[in-house]
């Protein structure tokens, strides 16, 4: 009697963004748009799930996670290619396998999320960080308060699920102001919100503004 397939989780780490936030520590580069690999990267990613096929025996797929960097600056059909090679390279597939996306605002539009869902994406994860902007330029976002909420407006039309995430900690933020953005992102139809505190690494921009005495 054959044993029932683990169930397995997938995450595709896409380590590019348009640029690097000074907080992130994360294994990401900036890249100029023309410049990405699109069907290169997912050329790689095959290979790789080729390779692993062995370690993928007796497993069944349970849900897959696009993150990095910016995976929403992938072309969809780049990220359809790979999401295939993913779903053939297992035993079993769970029938309401979860696929998400991150993405942020600056490369997010209702065009682009319905490509995304076209593609077979059903979850969009989005970075919005915070409504104020000053804010996010603190952060160094390259969206402001205004293109944020336009994206959150497009990807709950186009998507079953949309979640964000906030940041909390910042130089001057208060808890009022935190508690406005979850109370404006919750009414646009988004059923998940993740924060997260501002930490202060050390290999980052911000690392080197706080050993400078900059950044309190």
């Amino acid at each position: 009697m054959s044993s029932k397939p683990k169930e397995t989780s997938v995450y595709v780490h896409f380590p590019w963004c348009t640029r690097k936030c000074p907080y992130c520590d994360f294994a990401t580069e900036p890249i100029r748009s023309e410049a990405l690999p699109h069907d290169g990267y997912a050329d790689a990613l095959l290979r790789e799930l080729d390779a692993r096929a062995d370690d993928l025996q007796g497993r069944a797929l349970s849900s897959v996670f696009f993150g990095g960097g910016t995976p929403s600056l992938w072309d969809p059909n780049a990220l359809k290619r790979t999401l295939a090679g993913i779903r053939d390279a297992f035993e079993a597939v769970a029938e309401n396998v979860e696929v998400t996306v991150e993405c942020n605002p600056s490369s997010l539009d209702r065009e682009h999320a319905s490509l995304l869902r076209e593609a077979g994406a059903n979850r969009l994860s989005i970075g919005v960080q915070s409504l104020l902007d000053r804010h996010l330029q603190f952060l160094g976002r390259l969206h402001d308060r205004e293109r944020a909420l336009a994206t959150l407006e497009g990807a709950t039309a186009e998507m079953p699920r949309v979640s964000a995430d906030l940041m909390f900690g910042m130089p001057g933020q208060t808890c009022s102001e935190l508690g406005d953005d979850i109370a404006r992102i919750a009414e646009m139809g988004v059923r998940h919100v993740s924060a997260y505190a501002l930490t202060i690494e050390e290999k980052t921009m911000f690392g080197s503004l706080h050993r400078a005495g900059k950044l309190r």
